[in-house]
């Protein structure tokens, strides 16, 4: 990030808010100025498991895309951040559950992680833009007048690949090495892992493997 596009203000105010005084004099937070925030929740809402690293908020675009950012993590919940982590401009970081998410983590512009009960990420994922990651539902839904819980979790394995305009939905669970096509629809457990996916929940590739 270029100094000109973070806020000295919101960076300070994040690694002073949720990190030791020691550890929040090296700065591992990097707030752009575009970050809008909704909520901090708790001083213990975040973890860095590895507080030389850093996590860029608000950055790291392409091609120009994104606008506001929006930061909302609610109180009770927990983000953990194992590693190195950039979210991209006009990205939406919503978390009211747990989310754990790995190291060399880079989501690029206009993604939707909402994170309402649980979902883990794995190291070295890639997120293209205007991605959607959901947990929940977002309204009840019944069938039969039973209704059914609006929340099951989403894990995503090491060294994964989502392509732009891709959605995870709930009870997903994406296997490491995979590949999820440009706009693919991913809603339940895939069994395989090093596969390329597309449409909604096809395998459409075998023994597949990808590099940045």
């Amino acid at each position: 990030m270029k100094l000109r596009e973070y806020s000295i203000i919101k960076t300070l105010f994040f690694n002073f808010y949720y990190l030791p005084f020691k550890t929040a004099l090296s700065f591992p937070f990097r707030v752009a100025k575009g970050v809008k925030i909704s909520d901090m929740g708790s001083k213990r809402s975040i973890i860095l498991k590895n507080q030389h690293k850093k996590v860029y908020i608000g950055t790291g675009s392409s091609f120009a895309l994104g606008g506001k950012t929006c930061w909302h993590v609610s109180r009770g919940a927990c983000l953990q951040i194992d590693g190195d982590a950039t979210f991209g401009k006009g990205s939406q970081i919503i978390v009211d559950g747990n989310l754990q998410i790995g190291d060399h983590f880079y989501c690029n512009a206009n993604c939707i992680i909402n994170c309402g009960n649980e979902m883990k990420i794995g190291n070295d994922v890639l997120i293209g833009w205007n991605v959607t990651i959901l947990d929940g539902d977002g309204h009840h839904i019944a069938h039969n007048n039973i209704f059914k819980d609006i929340y099951e979790p989403v894990k995503i394995g090491d060294h994964v690949w989502i392509a732009s305009n891709a959605s995870v939905l709930k009870g997903s669970d994406i296997k490491s090495g995979t590949v999820v096509g440009y706009g693919s629809i991913i809603s339940k457990s895939m069994e395989k892992d090093h596969v390329l996916l597309g449409g909604i929940n096809k395998v459409l590739k075998d023994n597949i493997d990808w590099r940045k």
